[in-house]
């Protein structure tokens, strides 16, 4: 007595979702403006059709015109589940077509245990709703723009206004009366650009611009920081000035010398590296510290420009 073996019916639905992947696939690629993965015959480009055909010359010459921008290829995930819909679908009507299976036929009788293909494809739809979800909530909810960091909070403001501490007002009316040019807006202005440019030239180990602006004893006392930074074969950086406030906490006449000491509060970024293999020897590249010091200008009486001729930290 013979055993009939009935034959198995595949699980065409692994199938049609693989297919759909794919299609989905193929889809997104043909969007891509230089993609050359289709034969040359589904678009007209042999090689061999190019070699044989002379060009043709327009009868008109016309002046090249300028396209317009591409348009933004951001697509919607809802979008994208619908391809994915839509070429399962079709996937299965080709398999039906091709092989005689009856449409209905997809659900098997008696569904087996889930594998690799089934879990892609229920994590793919999880995805693209979590995806389409997120872009619903998104429109409708508009997050406020963030303010910036505080130690980024003063790089716009420049230039700072110069205040005055009410000790040092009688200080500046001295002055004042002694030099009636005198404009404490402009010394503002030169001392803050004095303290950029000194910044500056340390970091270059350059002094040399400074020269008619700095008092001799201090150049050379920078001068020889330098030199010690130099012999120990280190960088000192001074980056990322912001100062925050400029204000003249005193002023006076001392003998045939005027002098304004102006106060500084900011932030630095401070640090030291090694000349050759630039390891970080002290300080920080990204945390900046905080900037308190004092810097006293003078000019001999009658004189118009002013020195810096010390600087102390507070």
């Amino acid at each position: 007595m013979g055993v009939g073996v009935m034959a198995r019916r595949p699980y065409l639905i692994r199938a049609v979702f693989l297919a759909g992947f794919l299609w989905l696939g193929i889809l997104a690629r043909l969007e891509e403006p230089g993609w050359t993965g289709l034969p040359c015959l589904f678009r007209m480009e042999c090689p061999a059709w190019a070699a044989e055909a002379p060009p043709r010359k327009p009868a008109l010459e016309l002046p090249p015109t300028k396209t317009p921008p591409p348009a933004s290829t951001t697509r919607n995930p809802m979008d994208n589940l619908i391809r994915l819909l839509a070429g399962g679908l079709l996937a299965g009507v080709l398999w039906s077509a091709l092989f005689g299976y009856p449409f209905y036929s997809y659900w098997p009788d008696r569904p087996g245990p889930l594998g690799l293909l089934d879990l892609s494809v229920l994590a793919a739809f999880g995805y693209l709703g979590f995806l389409f979800l997120k872009a619903a909530v998104g429109r409708g909810r508009k997050s406020p723009p963030r303010p910036p960091p505080a130690f980024l909070a003063g790089r716009d403001s420049l230039p700072l206004t110069l205040t005055v501490e009410p000790e040092a007002e009688p200080g500046l009316r001295a002055i004042a009366a002694s030099d009636p040019d005198f404009d404490l807006a402009a010394f503002g202005e030169f001392a803050h650009r004095l303290a950029a440019n000194l910044h500056s030239a340390w970091n270059r180990q350059d002094l040399g611009a400074l020269r008619k602006e700095v008092g001799d004893d201090l150049w050379k006392y920078l001068d020889m920081g330098l030199r010690i930074l130099n012999l120990r074969e280190e960088i000192n950086r001074l980056e990322d000035l912001h100062i925050h406030r400029m204000a003249v906490t005193a002023a006076g006449q001392e003998g045939d010398k005027e002098f304004i000491t102006v106060g500084l509060e900011g932030e630095v970024v401070d640090y030291v590296l090694q000349k050759n293999s630039y390891q970080l020897v002290s300080g920080s590249l990204t945390y900046p510290v905080a900037l308190r010091e004092s810097w006293r200008y003078e000019r001999q009486g009658g004189q118009k420009a002013w020195k810096l001729v010390d600087i102390k930290d507070h």
